[in-house]
């Protein structure tokens, strides 16, 4: 299971200074290149199970549902940017593949990971599922 909870950044730098840039100029003008994105190269990757979040500042689960389907994910956690960056409590919304959205009531955000974790394990039981080795499978091999 690969769970990416947040681009570290989606643009950089264009040019890096070689020398620290000094006070005096007026203006600077700063050229950004977007980076690379980390979870849509693990597109293809069908032996994880991919799931990314979404933190939106409007149109939360149109813009999750594109995201999960351009990234080809098994879920994403969409959360609203503005209402829960800072917060100690979060509302998110979990959307499937096929589009389907379980919005879970807003919890502090220790909760909402564990009620993740907890989704997920319901979502994806056949994927997620250890074979416990047991004594019994020992003396039979």
């Amino acid at each position: 299971m690969l769970i990416m909870a947040a681009a570290v950044a989606d643009y950089r730098p264009a040019e890096m200074a070689t020398q620290k840039i000094k006070k005096g100029q007026p203006v600077l003008d700063l050229h950004l290149e977007r980076t690379i994105d980390i979870l849509g190269s693990l597109a293809e990757r069908q032996d994880l199970l991919r799931i990314g979040f979404a933190a939106e500042t409007e149109h939360l689960v149109e813009a999750a549902r594109d995201k999960v389907q351009r990234k080809k994910l098994d879920l994403i956690v969409a959360n609203d940017a503005v209402a829960t960056i800072g917060a100690e409590e979060t509302e998110i919304t979990l959307i499937d593949r096929q589009g389907e959205a379980r919005t879970l009531p807003r919890m502090h955000k220790a909760k909402a990971a564990q009620a993740l974790i907890e989704s997920l394990l319901e979502l994806f039981p056949e994927r997620l599922s250890a074979r416990r080795s047991t004594s019994e499978d020992h003396q039979t091999q």
